[in-house]
């Protein structure tokens, strides 16, 4: 697999690249819960660069960890210049205590715009439990206050999905054991 790299943000550790033919959004996953890529159009490459300052590229790279490696060293080096060192590679509550708001933001209304509308809530739950236990929400009340609602809204979608596998069980097994 070759991936293009189109366009990339260092302090944000963010890009635009070609992956399999499609042009996705992807960020290193020092955040194992967005793993994920998301697809964008050919007009965020230009947008990205004019209106958000990302940098035009043309490098290649022949999987997503070497993608992953060279937006985690640029983001180092960005900052290593501005007197923070960064770790060369952070854990997840790490990564959350030293996130800017904008980008603690941006991952919750992930959570709350595409996992939860997805049905992905054991991602979503392992982020928040994370994020409510990171020095973020000590920083950012709102960013806490946003946390435990999303949350809340995920442990009761889990528990309905729950009570639903465990009715149509019960309605296809009439003979199993009730608990």
């Amino acid at each position: 697999m070759i991936i293009k790299l189109e366009a990339y943000l260092p302090e944000e550790g963010a890009a635009i690249a070609r992956i399999d033919n499609q042009l996705r959004f992807a960020r290193p996953p020092a955040y194992d819960w967005f793993g994920k890529t998301s697809l964008v159009d050919e007009k965020s490459i230009e947008e990205a660069v004019i209106r958000y300052d990302f940098y035009a590229s043309d490098k290649e790279f022949s999987s997503l960890t070497d993608l992953y490696a060279f937006l985690n060293q640029q983001a180092c080096e960005y900052y290593k210049v501005r007197g923070i060192e960064l770790p060369e590679r952070f854990d997840r509550i790490e990564w959350l205590n030293v996130a800017p708001l904008r980008w603690l933001d941006h991952f919750l209304d992930e959570v709350e715009n595409v996992m939860i509308p997805n049905k992905e809530y054991g991602d979503a739950r392992s982020f928040l439990v994370d994020l409510l236990g990171s020095q973020a929400c000590q920083r950012y009340r709102t960013v806490e206050k946003r946390a435990r609602r999303l949350l809340k809204t995920v442990m009761f979608e889990i528990k309905t999905q729950q009570e639903i596998k465990t009715t149509i069980f019960r309605e296809k097994n009439p003979l199993a054991l009730s608990a």
